[in-house]
């Protein structure tokens, strides 16, 4: 069965963007570093995916690949102590 999508132009400051991505809601970077036998599947369907102007598009990837990588840090810190 097909979704039908629907886009309407989004403002974004002063101007309206009408380019738009393809955006993981649950983040892929998730996903890196786990083994193939232990990936969450649902990551990569279709209803894991939304449409985001490129700006927002840009700024969720970027807010999710920090905090990936505070929490691997927050595990090095973790596993140096013991």
């Amino acid at each position: 069965m097909r979704k039908k999508i629907r886009l309407t132009p989004v403002k974004v400051g002063t101007k309206i963007d009408l380019h738009w991505e393809a955006d993981h809601i649950r983040p892929l970077v998730e996903q890196k570093g786990v083994k193939e036998k232990d990936l969450d599947w649902s990551y990569y369907t279709l209803d894991n995916l939304q449409t985001l102007c490129k700006k927002c598009h840009r700024e969720k990837t970027t807010s999710e690949v920090k905090l990936k990588t505070r929490s691997k840090n927050a595990k090095k810190k973790k596993k140096s102590r013991n």
